[in-house]
Protein backbone atom coordinates (compact mmCIF):
# COMPACT_ATOMS: atom_id res chain seq x y z
CA UNK A 1 0.00 0.00 0.00
CA UNK A 2 0.83 3.68 -0.06
CA UNK A 3 2.01 3.41 3.57
CA UNK A 4 4.73 0.94 2.53
CA UNK A 5 5.78 3.29 -0.26
CA UNK A 6 6.06 6.23 2.15
CA UNK A 7 8.12 4.16 4.58
CA UNK A 8 10.48 2.90 1.85
CA UNK A 9 10.89 6.40 0.41
CA UNK A 10 11.74 7.77 3.85
CA UNK A 11 14.21 4.95 4.53
CA UNK A 12 15.86 5.53 1.15
CA UNK A 13 16.77 9.01 2.39
CA UNK A 14 18.33 7.59 5.57
CA UNK A 15 20.19 4.55 4.18
CA UNK A 16 22.42 3.84 1.19
CA UNK A 17 20.13 1.06 -0.04
CA UNK A 18 16.71 -0.29 0.83
CA UNK A 19 16.06 -3.93 -0.04
CA UNK A 20 12.40 -4.73 -0.62
CA UNK A 21 11.84 -8.42 0.15
CA UNK A 22 8.28 -9.65 -0.33
CA UNK A 23 7.86 -12.84 1.64
CA UNK A 24 6.96 -16.10 -0.02
CA UNK A 25 4.13 -18.39 0.94
CA UNK A 26 3.88 -17.41 4.56
CA UNK A 27 1.96 -20.50 5.56
CA UNK A 28 5.26 -22.37 5.24
CA UNK A 29 7.31 -21.60 8.34
CA UNK A 30 5.49 -18.54 9.59
CA UNK A 31 2.70 -18.42 12.12
CA UNK A 32 2.04 -14.67 12.32
CA UNK A 33 0.51 -14.19 8.85
CA UNK A 34 -1.76 -15.98 6.44
CA UNK A 35 -0.75 -16.96 2.92
CA UNK A 36 -1.27 -14.41 0.18
CA UNK A 37 -4.15 -15.25 -2.15
CA UNK A 38 -2.34 -13.65 -5.09
CA UNK A 39 0.17 -15.21 -7.46
CA UNK A 40 3.88 -14.53 -7.23
CA UNK A 41 3.66 -12.84 -10.63
CA UNK A 42 0.95 -10.43 -9.46
CA UNK A 43 2.82 -9.68 -6.25
CA UNK A 44 6.02 -8.98 -8.22
CA UNK A 45 4.16 -6.59 -10.52
CA UNK A 46 2.60 -4.75 -7.58
CA UNK A 47 5.90 -4.50 -5.70
CA UNK A 48 7.65 -3.04 -8.76
CA UNK A 49 4.75 -0.63 -9.35
CA UNK A 50 4.77 0.50 -5.73
CA UNK A 51 8.51 0.94 -5.14
CA UNK A 52 10.16 1.03 -8.56
CA UNK A 53 10.59 4.81 -8.70
CA UNK A 54 12.33 5.14 -5.34
CA UNK A 55 16.07 5.80 -5.66
CA UNK A 56 18.46 3.19 -4.27
CA UNK A 57 15.80 0.49 -3.86
CA UNK A 58 16.87 -3.09 -4.56
CA UNK A 59 14.38 -5.92 -5.02
CA UNK A 60 14.86 -9.43 -3.65
CA UNK A 61 12.16 -11.61 -5.20
CA UNK A 62 13.85 -14.89 -4.26
CA UNK A 63 10.92 -16.03 -2.07
CA UNK A 64 8.45 -15.34 -4.87
CA UNK A 65 10.61 -17.17 -7.41
CA UNK A 66 10.55 -20.37 -5.34
CA UNK A 67 7.20 -22.02 -4.69
CA UNK A 68 6.28 -22.88 -1.14
CA UNK A 69 9.17 -20.95 0.35
CA UNK A 70 9.44 -18.41 3.14
CA UNK A 71 12.85 -17.15 4.23
CA UNK A 72 12.94 -16.27 7.93
CA UNK A 73 14.67 -13.06 9.00
CA UNK A 74 17.62 -14.96 10.46
CA UNK A 75 18.29 -16.49 7.02
CA UNK A 76 17.85 -13.14 5.28
CA UNK A 77 20.49 -11.72 7.62
CA UNK A 78 22.96 -14.41 6.49
CA UNK A 79 22.10 -13.88 2.81
CA UNK A 80 22.48 -10.11 2.92
CA UNK A 81 25.67 -10.23 4.97
CA UNK A 82 27.16 -12.48 2.25
CA UNK A 83 25.87 -10.25 -0.57
CA UNK A 84 26.93 -7.02 1.14
CA UNK A 85 29.89 -8.00 3.37
CA UNK A 86 30.90 -4.41 4.18
CA UNK A 87 27.40 -3.13 4.89
CA UNK A 88 25.58 -2.69 8.15
CA UNK A 89 22.34 -4.64 7.71
CA UNK A 90 19.18 -3.33 9.37
CA UNK A 91 15.67 -4.76 9.20
CA UNK A 92 12.78 -2.30 9.06
CA UNK A 93 9.74 -3.42 11.00
CA UNK A 94 6.42 -1.94 12.02
CA UNK A 95 5.92 -0.80 15.56
CA UNK A 96 3.11 -3.31 15.99
CA UNK A 97 5.60 -6.21 16.16
CA UNK A 98 7.47 -4.72 19.13
CA UNK A 99 4.41 -4.00 21.26
CA UNK A 100 4.69 -5.89 24.53
CA UNK A 101 8.47 -6.06 24.23
CA UNK A 102 9.05 -4.69 27.71
CA UNK A 103 7.38 -7.87 29.01
CA UNK A 104 9.01 -10.27 26.56
CA UNK A 105 5.65 -10.59 24.81
CA UNK A 106 6.25 -8.91 21.45
CA UNK A 107 5.11 -10.73 18.29
CA UNK A 108 8.78 -10.97 17.26
CA UNK A 109 9.68 -12.83 20.44
CA UNK A 110 6.54 -14.96 20.46
CA UNK A 111 5.97 -15.96 16.82
CA UNK A 112 9.02 -15.30 14.62
CA UNK A 113 11.50 -18.05 13.77
CA UNK A 114 14.30 -17.60 16.35
CA UNK A 115 12.51 -14.46 17.48
CA UNK A 116 14.37 -14.04 20.77
CA UNK A 117 17.69 -14.11 18.88
CA UNK A 118 16.41 -11.45 16.47
CA UNK A 119 15.06 -9.38 19.35
CA UNK A 120 18.29 -9.47 21.34
CA UNK A 121 20.88 -9.25 18.58
CA UNK A 122 19.61 -7.78 15.30
CA UNK A 123 19.72 -4.08 14.46
CA UNK A 124 16.08 -3.23 13.83
CA UNK A 125 14.66 -0.02 12.40
CA UNK A 126 11.28 0.40 14.05
CA UNK A 127 8.77 2.53 12.17
CA UNK A 128 6.82 4.78 14.51
CA UNK A 129 4.07 6.73 12.76
CA UNK A 130 2.69 9.72 14.63
CA UNK A 131 -0.83 8.21 14.69
CA UNK A 132 0.44 4.89 16.11
CA UNK A 133 3.58 5.76 18.12
CA UNK A 134 5.85 3.11 19.56
CA UNK A 135 6.44 3.14 23.29
CA UNK A 136 10.24 3.36 23.78
CA UNK A 137 9.99 0.88 26.66
CA UNK A 138 8.85 -1.78 24.17
CA UNK A 139 11.93 -1.45 21.93
CA UNK A 140 14.48 -4.23 21.47
CA UNK A 141 18.08 -3.56 22.59
CA UNK A 142 19.47 -2.67 19.14
CA UNK A 143 16.50 -0.69 17.84
CA UNK A 144 16.61 2.54 15.90
CA UNK A 145 13.31 4.37 16.10
CA UNK A 146 12.25 6.15 12.90
CA UNK A 147 9.47 8.67 13.42
CA UNK A 148 7.05 9.04 10.52
CA UNK A 149 4.06 11.23 9.80
CA UNK A 150 0.69 9.56 10.29
CA UNK A 151 0.26 6.44 8.13
CA UNK A 152 -2.98 4.78 7.12
CA UNK A 153 -3.99 1.72 5.17
CA UNK A 154 -2.74 -1.50 6.74
CA UNK A 155 -2.58 -4.21 4.09
CA UNK A 156 -5.17 -6.39 5.82
CA UNK A 157 -7.58 -3.43 5.90
CA UNK A 158 -6.99 -2.75 2.20
CA UNK A 159 -7.73 -6.38 1.32
CA UNK A 160 -10.87 -6.24 3.47
CA UNK A 161 -12.04 -3.08 1.68
CA UNK A 162 -11.45 -4.69 -1.71
CA UNK A 163 -13.40 -7.79 -0.72
CA UNK A 164 -16.30 -5.56 0.34
CA UNK A 165 -16.20 -3.29 -2.74
CA UNK A 166 -15.14 -0.23 -0.75
CA UNK A 167 -12.88 2.45 -2.20
CA UNK A 168 -9.13 1.82 -1.93
CA UNK A 169 -7.78 4.82 -3.88
CA UNK A 170 -6.55 6.69 -0.84
CA UNK A 171 -4.53 3.68 0.34
CA UNK A 172 -2.80 2.61 -2.88
CA UNK A 173 -0.64 4.16 -5.55
CA UNK A 174 -2.54 4.37 -8.87
CA UNK A 175 -0.61 1.66 -10.74
CA UNK A 176 -1.05 -0.81 -7.87
CA UNK A 177 -4.75 -0.06 -7.60
CA UNK A 178 -5.17 -0.43 -11.37
CA UNK A 179 -3.47 -3.83 -11.32
CA UNK A 180 -5.62 -5.07 -8.43
CA UNK A 181 -8.84 -3.92 -10.07
CA UNK A 182 -7.90 -5.14 -13.56
CA UNK A 183 -6.94 -8.60 -12.30
CA UNK A 184 -9.82 -8.70 -9.78
CA UNK A 185 -7.46 -9.57 -6.94
CA UNK A 186 -8.38 -10.11 -3.26
CA UNK A 187 -12.04 -10.86 -4.01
Amino acid sequence: GRHHYLIARHLSQLFDHVVITPSGLVSHGRTDKKSSPTSAEDRTIMVRANFGDIPNVIFDFSDLETTEHFTPTVELQKRYQQLYPHADIFFAIGGDVVRGGRYGQSPIEQTWVRGKEIWNNFPLVVISPRNYPVDPFDLPPHAHLVAMPPLTGRSSNIRYRIAHNASISEFLRPRVEAHILTKNLYR
